[in-house]
């Protein structure tokens, strides 16, 4: 629930278009994690 709160907080003082990038750039750094941890084991 804190993360929701922290998320809510940080849309509303940045651009839309801004914290789209952001949340994307963290999905995508999150699924390279994963998919080196597959790899490597």
């Amino acid at each position: 629930m804190a993360g929701l709160g922290v998320g809510q907080a940080i849309r509303r003082r940045i651009n839309p278009e801004t914290f789209r990038k952001v949340v994307l750039g963290l999905l995508f750094l999150i699924g390279l994690n994963l998919i080196r941890r597959a790899i490597i084991g």
